[in-house]
């Protein structure tokens, strides 16, 4: 894929992409995973959405939002991927290989947000009172 904007060339942003492909094969076929199938194909398809919103804020406030936004996204997709297990829908392997793809996603996100919440204490730091 070409880049043609700066977002295309984040890790957590490619990973999102990668995340939904994986949705795709974990939910096609089985008629039992519908519900949950396309409960987990929304979930998902909102995470690399709100990782580009997050990138394209001006203020750091306003990123840490959408970043965390992303977050909750993931963990989200963490509990569908658990109940999918638990109704038999999905197995145990292919559950955990999406959780370790989560999990990179998570960490990437979680240091995003600490870098903005610095930049941003930063910034509060350095400014002058009016």
């Amino acid at each position: 894929m070409s880049n043609f904007f700066p977002h295309e060339t984040q890790k957590v942003y490619q990973l999102s992409i990668e995340w939904v492909v994986m949705v795709e094969n974990f939910t096609e076929g089985d008629n039992r995973r519908k519900g949950l199938a396309e409960q987990l194909d929304s979930i998902s398809n909102t995470i690399p959405i709100h990782i580009v919103a997050a990138l394209g804020k001006g203020s750091s406030a306003e990123r840490v939002k959408a970043f965390d936004a992303a977050k909750s996204q993931v963990l989200a997709c963490t509990a569908v991927l658990d109940m999918m297990v638990a109704r038999n829908v999905l197995e145990t392997g292919d559950a955990a290989m999406g959780k370790r793809q989560l999990a990179m996603m998570s960490r990437l996100l979680n240091g995003m947000i600490q870098s903005a919440n610095t930049h941003e204490l930063i910034r509060n730091r350095l400014s002058v009172p009016s």
